[in-house]
Parts: structure tokens; sequence; C-alpha cells
């Protein structure tokens, strides 16, 4: 069904992941990443930008996004090798990846739930 709301509950999903064709995501991206910044605490909501369509230019990308950096939640607070969570080339993007998967899987250890994304085991 196209353009059928949809809720994440994310203290129960633990991320979320926004994908699709530019024309249709960005303005969804803009909105969802302003309302969860304005409703959560960096304490509590850690925000991670990768943008790497090579379709535009970088500097045309990061432009667009260039207003995260106002926001706290996007500074890196578990030992990450950046100034901000953002990614804009293929390097970057797996950097930020490479910490996201780590990140998930040592909170998934912490809470002995299983392998990220999957269900327990038992």
């Amino acid at each position: 069904l196209p353009a059928v709301p949809v809720t994440v509950g994310l203290r129960e999903a633990g991320s979320l992941g926004l994908a699709g064709p530019r024309d249709r995501l960005t303005g969804l991206a803009r909105a969802v990443v302003a309302q969860l910044a304005a409703l959560h605490s960096p304490d509590t909501l850690e925000i991670v930008l990768v943008s790497t369509d090579r379709a535009r230019v970088t500097a045309e990308r990061t432009a667009e996004w260039a207003w995260l950096g106002w926001l706290p939640h996007l500074r890196p607070a578990h030992g990450q090798d950046c100034r901000l969570l953002l990614a804009y080339d293929r390097d970057q993007a797996a950097a930020r990846t490479d910490e996201l998967i780590r990140r998930l899987d040592d909170h998934v250890a912490d809470s002995g739930t299983g392998h990220a994304g999957t269900a327990p085991a038992g």
C-alpha cells in the first residue's frame, strides 16, 4: 500500500533507518529527524546521517543537511572517530556503519537478547 503512515516504537526497535527514492524521502527524513530531535534529549537519542547519493555532488548533499550540525544529537559520545555523526562519502559511510553495527552488537550483548535484528535464541 503506497503512502500509508507507519508508527515506530523506537524504544522497542532500538533504531530507525529511512531509505527510498530521494524525491519522496528527503522531506520525510527532515521531518522525522526534526521531530525526534525536538522530542528527545541527546542523552537518549543519537542521530547518524549517511547521505551517499552519487547522483549528487558532495557539496550539495552537505549543504542540504548543514542544519544538522546544530543538533547535539549528532555529536559523538561513544568513541567514534569523527567530529559529527555524518557521512557524505564511501569511507565516511563505512566508518559510520561499522560504528553503528558495533554499538548495536554491544547493546545486544549487554541486554542478552541474541544478535542484533534477530529474536533471542531459546
